[in-house]
């Protein structure tokens, strides 16, 4: 196993408020870091963080080669078809227009079902049209999203610390950076929409992120962040064997009320935060697995995930907080000037 260098993180990110423990002696599910961490809650704002921490020269040990999370997109023929009709309804409730052909009149139909919606629009990470300027998606991995906002007329433009990851992402003709948002060298004021689909509760200063993410907006520009919720009903199921606390590498874990305290800390306007409930299913059988302690997903755990996933689209029906994901939309005011960024 990996060993990775430490130091103490007992006070909250936002509030510098000492922080009580919540889960104690949690392990790396995957079983490649070697440690054991404390998972500390802030009682004021409800942000949750790993004690101790690994500190920033070790970070990358975190992400070993067996740990590949970008990986080439090999796609069934159903998974090419379930896309297909996905974007059908992308174009036709998204914004980007409507026309006569047989595929865009089965997408207006489809969007009428918001969960069929829902889903459509988080497979373009609620990038809406029409195209007005440079999509940055953070963490872009092999560009999966990017080759869907390009397509549908974006300019596009991705930053990523996985070299095999970006060199995969450059054969299909995207644009990707070598980097993170906290070093990259982007222009102030140039980009349109920036995303961050899973990558906030891996940074380690979360508000020097979304700061950075400011900064390289247009007035008017918007940010899209998607992150796990820690009020969702699966971390309420699951408790400390929920898929969503992934110690060691998740060193921040939002509810919709820490995110978006943070993001207005940071400077931006707040447009919606919410919860999602798309990704229960695969929530919930991930979680099964690292509570039983099980490699192979099992007939009994799939009937049992659907049926969390059916439970958890009620409960968000009624308590908007209690889906998997926490999804924030925020504005960087129009009258918004660069500032030096401050730590």
């Amino acid at each position: 196993m990996i060993k990775i260098r430490t130091d103490k993180n007992t006070n909250c990110h936002l509030c510098d408020n000492q922080g009580i423990i919540l889960y104690k002696d949690l392990t790396d599910s995957q079983g490649l870091i070697d440690g054991s961490w404390d998972m500390y809650q802030c009682k004021e704002c409800s942000l949750l963080w790993l004690n101790p921490r690994t500190i920033p020269e070790d970070i990358p040990k975190l992400y070993p080669r067996t740990y590949y999370t970008h990986a080439k997109d090999h796609r069934s023929k159903l998974g090419l078809i379930y896309d297909a009709l996905l974007s059908s309804v992308v174009k036709t409730h998204g914004g980007y227009g409507r026309d006569a052909a047989i595929r865009s009149r089965i997408g207006w139909f489809l969007g009428l079902i918001p969960i069929v919606k829902t889903a459509a629009l988080r497979s373009t990470l609620f990038v809406t049209g029409p195209p007005r300027g440079t999509h940055l998606d953070v963490g872009c991995g092999s560009g999966l999203w990017l080759k869907k906002t390009k397509k549908l007329g974006w300019n596009t433009l991705g930053i990523d610390h996985d070299k095999e990851a970006i060199a995969i992402a450059r054969k299909f003709g995207l644009h990707v950076l070598y980097g993170n948002m906290e070093n990259s060298a982007i222009e102030s004021n140039s980009i349109e929409i920036v995303t961050a689909r899973h990558v906030l509760e891996h940074v380690l200063e979360p508000r020097t992120f979304l700061k950075e993410c400011l900064r390289v907006l247009k007035p008017g520009g918007r940010a899209i962040i998607i992150t796990p919720n820690i009020e969702s009903y699966g971390a309420q199921t699951f408790s400390r064997h929920w898929r969503g606390f992934e110690p060691p590498r998740h060193l921040y874990l939002f509810s919709v009320k820490s995110l978006a305290l943070c993001a207005k800390s940071a400077g931006f306007n707040i447009e919606t935060c919410t919860t999602l409930t798309i990704s229960a299913f695969r929530m919930a059988m991930r979680s099964y697995q690292i509570k039983n302690q099980k490699r192979n997903v099992s007939w009994s755990i799939k009937i049992r995930s659907l049926i969390f996933m059916m439970q958890e689209a009620i409960l968000n029906a009624f308590e908007k907080r209690r889906g998997e994901e926490v999804l924030l939309i925020a504005t960087k005011p129009d009258a918004q000037v660069n500032e030096v960024l401050t730590s």
